[in-house]
C-alpha cells in the first residue's frame, strides 16, 4: 500500500513537470514508460493514472497564460485568454480547477452505471461510428450561419482533414499526433501575440465566487460528455465540450471553461472504465494500463482511488502555482517568453520528428492561422482526426 501511495505522489510529481512545460503531452512522456521492463511497467500503472488527472489540471496554466492576444482578438479565442486579458487569468485557472474536481467525483460516482451502459451498447453502436463521424462533420458546417462561414469552414475542414489522412496513416516520422496538434492549436495564438507585442494587463487576485450549484451542473455534464469519446473514436475532449456547450441554454465563457476543465479530466476516467467494461482504449493512459496491469475489480477501484487522490492534490498544487505564475508573468517580458516557448517547441519537434516533422508543423500552422483569421471555430480542425478515422472505418 506504502509503495502503491508513493508512486501515485511520484506521478502527480511528473504531472506537475508535463502539465507546465508548453508542448510537453502525457503521451510524449508516456513513451518513455513502455520501454521499461513489464515489471516495471505494472509498478507505475498508478503512478500514470495520477499523472494524467495531474496533468489535466495543471496544463491549463500555461494554456491560459501563453498566446495572449490583443484587445480586438479577444472575442475570436480561448475564453482562458479573454478572461487573462479582462485581468482575471486566476479566475479563469480556478474555474477549470472547479470543474476539474466536480467532473472528477461524478465520474468515480458513475462508473458502475456508465459501465453497463457501455456494455449494453457500444457493440449495437459501433457499426455507425462512421456515420455518427461524418455527421460531426456535417455539423460543424452546417452550424455556420452565413454562406461565406459556411465555405470558409468547410475549407478549414478539408484541409485539416487531408492532412491528418496524408499524415497520420504513414510513419514518416514519430509524434506526428503531437505535431499537428501543436502546429493546429498552438502555433497559430504564440504568433498572433508575438505578432501584436501582446503583454499581460495587471491582474486580480481577489477569489472571485463560483456558483457550486454551476460547477455541480457542469461536472455532471462533463461526465456524461465524455461517454462521447469511448463511443466515438477521433472525438476528444475538445468535440465532447464543444457538443456540451451548443446544448447548454445560456452560452457563456465561465460554463465553457468549467466544461473544459471537467471533461478533459473526466475523459481520463472513462477512458480506464472503457478498459474495465468493454477492453476499449481511447487515450494513451488506457493503452499503458492495459499492457501494465491485467484490470480487475481490484484494479479498478484502486485506479479509481489514484485519480481521485491526484485530483484533490492536483487541484490544490494547481491553486498555489497558478497564484506565483500569474504574478510572475505580470512582471515577464511578454515578447521574450513566447520567443522562447516557440523556440522550445521548435526544438522539441526537431527532436522528436526531424526535419518532416518541421514542415508538417507548417502546415498544419498555416491551416490553423487559417481559422483564426477567418473566425472559423478552431475545433474544425480537429477534422485531421475525424476524417482519418472515417476512411479507417469504410477501409475496414
Amino acid at each position: 500500500m506504502s509503495e502503491t501511495i508513493l508512486v501515485v505522489l511520484l506521478g502527480v510529481g511528473a504531472g506537475l513537470v508535463t502539465g507546465l512545460v508548453p508542448g510537453l503531452h502525457v503521451n510524449t512522456l508516456l513513451a518513455l514508460f513502455f520501454t521499461l521492463p513489464a515489471q516495471t511497467q505494472a509498478d507505475f500503472a498508478f503512478g500514470v493514472i495520477a499523472l494524467s488527472i495531474t496533468h489535466s489540471f495543471v496544463n491549463f496554466i500555461p494554456a491560459t497564460l501563453l498566446g495572449i492576444p490583443s484587445e480586438d482578438k479577444a472575442l475570436a479565442v480561448l475564453p482562458g485568454h479573454f478572461f487573462a486579458k479582462k485581468g482575471m487569468a486566476l479566475h479563469a485557472i480556478r474555474l477549470t480547477i472547479a470543474g476539474g474536481l466536480s467532473a472528477l467525483l461524478f465520474s468515480v460516482a458513475l462508473t458502475p452505471f456508465m459501465g453497463k451502459l457501455l456494455e449494453k451498447t457500444f457493440n449495437d453502436f459501433a457499426p455507425l461510428t462512421p456515420v455518427a463521424l461524418a455527421g460531426i462533420l456535417v455539423f460543424m458546417i452546417a452550424r455556420e450561419k452565413t454562406l461565406e462561414k459556411k465555405l470558409l469552414t468547410l475549407l478549414v475542414v478539408a484541409l485539416a482533414g487531408l492532412s491528418g489522412a496524408a499524415l497520420l496513416n504513414n510513419s514518416l516520422f514519430q509524434s506526428n499526433l503531437f505535431v499537428l496538434v501543436t502546429g493546429f492549436f498552438t502555433m497559430p495564438m504564440l504568433l498572433i501575440a508575438l505578432s501584436q507585442k501582446s503583454a499581460l494587463p495587471k491582474q486580480n487576485y481577489a477569489a472571485k465566487k463560483i456558483h457550486s450549484g454551476k460547477a455541480l451542473k457542469a461536472g455532471f455534464l462533463s461526465s456524461i460528455a465524455s461517454c462521447f469519446t469511448v463511443f466515438l473514436p477521433a472525438i476528444g475532449p475538445n468535440e465532447a465540450i464543444l457538443a456540451s456547450s451548443e446544448f447548454s441554454a445560456k452560452p457563456s465563457r465561465t460554463r465553457y471553461l468549467l466544461l473544459t476543465g471537467g471533461i478533459t479530466t473526466a475523459n481520463y476516467v472513462t477512458s480506464i472504465a472503457a478498459l474495465y467494461f468493454i477492453g476499449k482504449t481511447r487515450t494513451g493512459t488506457a493503452v499503458f494500463v492495459k499492457q501494465a496491469l491485467p484490470l480487475t475489480s481490484e484494479t479498478l477501484f484502486f485506479a479509481m482511488a489514484a485519480a481521485v487522490t491526484a485530483g484533490g492534490l492536483a487541484g490544490l498544487a494547481t491553486e498555489i502555482i497558478a497564484g506565483h505564475a500569474v504574478k510572475k508573468f505580470e512582471k515577464t517580458d511578454y515578447a521574450l517568453l513566447t520567443r522562447a516557448t516557440l523556440a522550445f517547441i521548435l526544438a522539441l519537434i526537431l527532436l522528436l520528428a526531424g526535419p518532416l516533422g518541421l514542415i508538417a508543423l507548417l502546415t498544419a500552422t498555416c491551416i490553423g492561422l487559417l481559422a483564426v483569421s477567418s473566425k472559423v471555430n478552431r475545433s474544425c480542425c480537429m477534422a485531421f482526426l475525424i476524417l482519418p478515422t472515417i476512411l479507417f472505418y469504410v477501409n475496414h
